[in-house]
Parts: structure tokens; C-alpha cells; sequence
């Protein structure tokens, strides 16, 4: 399958946001040593990401972002659209119809005051319209999130490797 670099690079910044939560629950992830423990000011930045990752997850999965609005700043949010709608209509392929996330470690996770630090290392399948799939191999993510309203979001998801 051909899939633009570039659209598929963007992708797995998307990725970098999804479907943690469900698979964890599933027992599908695996978890480093870097986990936060419970209830820490750490736990609750991983969290966040989890969620964020599970709620991208299902707005591939619906084509509707709005889902991901909870987690994400208002800037990063507007990235995430606009990556979304681009994977979505990706002529290459007839656009992206799935995403799974085959592997999650935790790396260090970091608070200084209003801003975290979290780094993971993802794996992702992507299902596409004309019925090819793509996996991504082992990628380091390295997000940033601020402290909104008392609650931490998104505001930055890199990918220092690439």
C-alpha cells in the first residue's frame, strides 16, 4: 500500500492520542516501569493522555474530532481537526477508517507547576477505505500538557525521532 509520508507521519502524531483507555482496560497494552503509581500528580498526566488517546480512537472511528475536546487545548485541538480531516479524505487510499494502538510503554513522566512532560513508546495499526492496512513500528512520543481550569490537556504531542 502507498500512503503519503507525510499524511502518514501526521497520523501517527494523531495516534500518539488514541485508544489507550479501551485497551488497557482489555489488558491489549503493555506498561513500563515508568508507570506512574496511583493517585499521583503523575498518574493523573498519563491519565490524560489515556484518555485523549482513546478519545481520538473513536473520532477516527466516527469521523467527528469533537470528542477530543475535553483533553486538548484549544490550539492543539484545531491542529488535531485539521490533521483528522486531512486522514479522513486522503485520496492515496480512500482515507483512514481505523486505528489501533498494538503497544504502549511509559517513559519518565515530569510535572513542573502548570506544565507535565510525558514520554511513551506507541505501536499503531491503521485500517484505511480501500481495504489496505499500515503498522507503524516502535515510535517515542514526547507529550506536553499545561494545567487548564485544574485539569491537564494536551497541548503538544512530538515526535523527536523522526
Amino acid at each position: 500500500m502507498q500512503l503519503d509520508y507525510g499524511v502518514a507521519r501526521a497520523w501517527r502524531g494523531l495516534m500518539g492520542m488514541i485508544l489507550l483507555l479501551g485497551l488497557t482496560a482489555l489488558g491489549a497494552v503493555s506498561a513500563s516501569a515508568q508507570q506512574a503509581a496511583a493517585g499521583t500528580p503523575e498518574a493523573a498526566v498519563q491519565a490524560v493522555i489515556t484518555q485523549s488517546n482513546a478519545e481520538a480512537a473513536q473520532a477516527i472511528a466516527a469521523g467527528d474530532p469533537t470528542v477530543m475536546r475535553d483533553t486538548s487545548t484549544d490550539a492543539y485541538y484545531q491542529q488535531v481537526v485539521a490533521l483528522l480531516t486531512q486522514m479522513l479524505a486522503n485520496p492515496v487510499n480512500g482515507g483512514v477508517t481505523s486505528a489501533t494502538l498494538d503497544d504502549l510503554t511509559w517513559g519518565p513522566t515530569t510535572i513542573n507547576g502548570a506544565t507535565a512532560t510525558a514520554t511513551t513508546f506507541e505501536s499503531w495499526s491503521f485500517g484505511f477505505a480501500d481495504g489496505s492496512t499500515m503498522q507503524t513500528g516502535r515510535e517515542r512520543n514526547v507529550y506536553t500538557l499545561v494545567q487548564q481550569g485544574g485539569a491537564w490537556k494536551v497541548q503538544a504531542d512530538d515526535h523527536p525521532d523522526e
